[in-house]
């Protein structure tokens, strides 16, 4: 059989470390959260895509990168997204969570997690001056997440520094199928009587994954492919 974009294979930014399910990622960068390296220093405009990032956190001193938020934005993202806030659920509640470094300073929160916390004091407050002028000037993001939401500052204690790990666990690409979901040999040939769809197959995605189209090309080209099944017998 051949394959299809396996050059897109990419890694997910935003998991907690050790993830061992979907429950334990998050993307709270996107409700207003920064990303930093262990230096405390931005390195990506936010509002990219969790691969984008991805791309670019594993470049980083020691691969190392961190989520940094304050209550405001823990506040929002449970209230707007629980069920992509699950990780944070509690803290409304008084409770914090094993996964993530909390100080009623950014600073206190910063060394917890082992980083510098003079440089995240620097750079928090660099973005939040950029915020209140409505241009970050470091990597020129304007929005939370894509085209969307109005940035916010970081400045209400606690503050959290969240250590976020890449994960892999969709890969974008796969065998090659035709319209019929009819699996392709390197030939160009249908392999007979073998059908794929859903995350076994590539050529959908391309370098653009969009959250939930896993689901679509799964339901329509499974459909189709039983249908085409059912015609051959």
């Amino acid at each position: 059989a051949d394959v299809r974009d396996t050059s897109f294979i990419a890694a997910t930014f935003g998991a907690k470390k050790g993830m061992t399910d979907i429950s334990e990622l998050s993307f709270i960068q996107f409700n207003g959260g920064v990303v930093v390296n262990k230096e405390g220093k931005r390195f990506v405009d936010e509002s990219k895509t969790y691969m984008e990032i991805s791309e670019q956190a594993v470049k980083q001193p020691e691969g190392k990168a961190y989520t940094v938020f304050d209550s405001n934005i823990v506040r929002e993202a449970v209230k707007d997204t629980p069920a992509l806030s699950r990780m944070w659920l509690a803290i409304p509640e008084g409770r914090i969570p094993d996964y993530v470094y909390s100080g009623n300073t950014l600073e206190e929160a910063a060394k917890k997690a082992g980083m510098d916390g003079v440089e995240l004091e620097k750079t928090i407050k660099k973005y939040n001056e950029d915020v209140a002028k409505g241009t970050d000037s470091k990597f020129g993001r304007q929005y939370l997440e894509g085209k969307v939401g109005k940035l916010v500052k970081i400045e209400k204690a606690p503050f959290f520094v969240f250590p976020t790990s890449s994960v892999i666990f969709g890969t974008y690409c796969g065998l090659l199928i035709n319209a019929y979901a009819q699996v392709i040999d390197v030939f160009g040939d249908v392999i007979p009587g073998l059908y794929a769809a859903g995350e076994v197959t590539g050529g959908l995605h391309g370098a653009g994954y969009m959250s939930g189209s896993g689901y679509a090309k799964a339901l329509s080209f499974g459909r189709v492919a039983g249908q085409k099944a059912f015609q051959a017998n």
